[in-house]
Protein backbone atom coordinates (compact mmCIF):
# COMPACT_ATOMS: atom_id res chain seq x y z
CA UNK A 1 0.00 0.00 0.00
CA UNK A 2 2.84 2.36 0.82
CA UNK A 3 4.40 1.84 -2.64
CA UNK A 4 1.07 2.58 -4.30
CA UNK A 5 0.74 5.90 -2.42
CA UNK A 6 4.25 6.82 -3.47
CA UNK A 7 3.40 6.06 -7.12
CA UNK A 8 0.21 8.16 -6.92
CA UNK A 9 2.13 11.08 -5.40
CA UNK A 10 4.73 10.78 -8.15
CA UNK A 11 2.04 10.70 -10.86
CA UNK A 12 0.45 13.81 -9.33
CA UNK A 13 3.79 15.62 -9.36
CA UNK A 14 4.38 14.68 -12.98
CA UNK A 15 0.87 15.85 -13.91
CA UNK A 16 1.31 19.14 -12.05
CA UNK A 17 4.70 19.66 -13.70
CA UNK A 18 3.21 18.97 -17.14
CA UNK A 19 0.39 21.45 -16.54
CA UNK A 20 2.93 24.04 -15.38
CA UNK A 21 5.08 23.55 -18.50
CA UNK A 22 2.03 23.84 -20.77
CA UNK A 23 0.89 26.99 -18.94
CA UNK A 24 4.35 28.52 -19.35
CA UNK A 25 4.36 27.69 -23.06
CA UNK A 26 0.94 29.29 -23.54
CA UNK A 27 1.97 32.37 -21.56
CA UNK A 28 5.11 32.71 -23.69
CA UNK A 29 3.17 32.46 -26.94
CA UNK A 30 0.71 35.13 -25.79
CA UNK A 31 3.43 37.41 -24.48
CA UNK A 32 5.02 38.17 -27.86
CA UNK A 33 3.39 41.60 -27.68
CA UNK A 34 3.16 43.35 -24.33
CA UNK A 35 0.34 45.87 -24.16
CA UNK A 36 2.71 48.63 -23.01
CA UNK A 37 4.78 48.10 -26.16
CA UNK A 38 1.75 48.84 -28.32
CA UNK A 39 1.30 52.38 -27.13
CA UNK A 40 2.04 54.96 -29.78
CA UNK A 41 5.34 56.55 -28.86
CA UNK A 42 7.76 58.91 -30.54
CA UNK A 43 8.34 57.87 -34.14
CA UNK A 44 5.53 55.28 -34.13
CA UNK A 45 2.33 55.71 -36.14
CA UNK A 46 -0.85 53.65 -35.96
CA UNK A 47 -2.41 51.51 -38.65
CA UNK A 48 -5.93 50.22 -38.23
CA UNK A 49 -8.47 47.82 -39.63
CA UNK A 50 -11.49 49.04 -41.58
CA UNK A 51 -13.59 48.56 -38.43
CA UNK A 52 -11.46 50.58 -36.00
CA UNK A 53 -10.18 54.10 -35.54
CA UNK A 54 -6.43 54.45 -35.81
CA UNK A 55 -6.02 57.47 -33.57
CA UNK A 56 -6.78 55.75 -30.27
CA UNK A 57 -3.91 54.42 -28.17
CA UNK A 58 -6.39 52.14 -26.41
CA UNK A 59 -7.52 50.52 -29.66
CA UNK A 60 -7.24 46.73 -29.16
CA UNK A 61 -7.11 45.99 -32.90
CA UNK A 62 -4.29 47.94 -34.46
CA UNK A 63 -0.76 47.70 -35.69
CA UNK A 64 1.91 50.32 -35.14
CA UNK A 65 4.89 51.07 -37.35
CA UNK A 66 8.09 52.92 -36.58
CA UNK A 67 8.13 55.14 -39.64
CA UNK A 68 8.80 58.83 -40.25
CA UNK A 69 7.41 59.67 -43.71
CA UNK A 70 9.35 62.97 -43.80
CA UNK A 71 12.63 61.03 -43.71
CA UNK A 72 11.83 58.70 -46.63
CA UNK A 73 14.02 59.33 -49.68
CA UNK A 74 12.41 58.60 -53.05
CA UNK A 75 14.01 55.76 -54.98
CA UNK A 76 16.00 54.49 -51.98
CA UNK A 77 15.15 51.36 -50.00
CA UNK A 78 14.28 51.84 -46.34
CA UNK A 79 13.33 49.68 -43.37
CA UNK A 80 10.96 50.00 -40.43
CA UNK A 81 9.66 47.98 -37.48
CA UNK A 82 6.07 47.03 -36.85
CA UNK A 83 4.10 45.59 -33.96
CA UNK A 84 0.69 43.94 -34.07
CA UNK A 85 -1.57 44.88 -31.17
CA UNK A 86 -4.52 42.53 -31.49
CA UNK A 87 -7.07 41.72 -28.80
CA UNK A 88 -6.34 38.00 -28.96
CA UNK A 89 -2.58 38.65 -28.50
CA UNK A 90 -1.61 35.61 -30.55
CA UNK A 91 1.49 35.83 -32.72
CA UNK A 92 0.35 35.63 -36.36
CA UNK A 93 1.38 32.66 -38.49
CA UNK A 94 2.40 35.02 -41.28
CA UNK A 95 2.54 38.74 -42.03
CA UNK A 96 2.69 40.49 -45.40
CA UNK A 97 3.35 44.19 -46.01
CA UNK A 98 2.93 46.12 -49.26
CA UNK A 99 2.10 49.62 -50.49
CA UNK A 100 0.07 51.08 -53.35
CA UNK A 101 -0.58 54.53 -54.79
CA UNK A 102 -4.38 54.81 -54.86
CA UNK A 103 -4.30 57.78 -57.26
CA UNK A 104 -2.28 55.84 -59.84
CA UNK A 105 -3.63 52.36 -59.03
CA UNK A 106 -0.21 50.72 -58.85
CA UNK A 107 2.08 49.39 -56.19
CA UNK A 108 5.76 49.21 -55.42
CA UNK A 109 8.27 47.77 -57.85
CA UNK A 110 9.94 45.73 -55.09
CA UNK A 111 8.76 43.05 -52.70
CA UNK A 112 9.67 43.82 -49.08
CA UNK A 113 10.80 41.16 -46.62
CA UNK A 114 9.25 40.69 -43.17
CA UNK A 115 10.96 38.86 -40.30
CA UNK A 116 10.24 38.65 -36.57
CA UNK A 117 13.01 40.15 -34.44
CA UNK A 118 13.16 38.41 -31.04
CA UNK A 119 15.37 41.10 -29.51
CA UNK A 120 13.01 44.02 -30.18
CA UNK A 121 9.86 41.88 -29.99
CA UNK A 122 8.69 43.37 -33.28
CA UNK A 123 8.74 42.63 -36.99
CA UNK A 124 11.46 44.10 -39.20
CA UNK A 125 10.29 45.16 -42.66
CA UNK A 126 13.11 45.70 -45.15
CA UNK A 127 13.45 46.68 -48.82
CA UNK A 128 10.51 49.08 -48.90
CA UNK A 129 10.95 51.55 -51.75
CA UNK A 130 8.70 54.38 -52.89
CA UNK A 131 9.65 55.33 -56.44
CA UNK A 132 7.19 58.25 -56.85
CA UNK A 133 6.12 61.20 -54.70
CA UNK A 134 2.53 61.35 -53.49
CA UNK A 135 0.15 59.41 -51.28
CA UNK A 136 1.03 55.79 -50.60
CA UNK A 137 -1.23 53.38 -48.75
CA UNK A 138 0.79 50.92 -46.68
CA UNK A 139 -1.12 47.69 -46.18
CA UNK A 140 -0.37 45.01 -43.63
CA UNK A 141 -2.09 41.62 -43.51
CA UNK A 142 -1.83 39.19 -40.60
CA UNK A 143 -2.72 35.54 -41.04
CA UNK A 144 -3.68 33.34 -38.07
CA UNK A 145 -5.10 30.01 -39.17
CA UNK A 146 -7.97 30.87 -41.52
CA UNK A 147 -8.40 34.36 -40.06
CA UNK A 148 -6.95 37.33 -41.94
CA UNK A 149 -6.82 40.89 -40.62
CA UNK A 150 -5.91 43.82 -42.87
CA UNK A 151 -4.46 47.10 -41.60
CA UNK A 152 -3.77 50.26 -43.61
CA UNK A 153 -2.11 53.64 -43.24
CA UNK A 154 -1.85 56.42 -45.82
CA UNK A 155 1.44 58.35 -45.83
CA UNK A 156 2.51 61.24 -48.01
CA UNK A 157 5.98 61.10 -49.52
CA UNK A 158 7.54 64.15 -51.17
Amino acid sequence: MQTRCWVLKMESRVLISAVFVIACFIAESYAFVVSDECKIGDGWIAMSTADTAEDSEENPEMAIINLKPDEIALGKPFSFNLKVCAAQMVKPDRITVDATMPAHKHGMNYTPTVAFDEESNSYKVEDFLFHMPGEWEISLSTFQGKAVTHYTKVVRVN
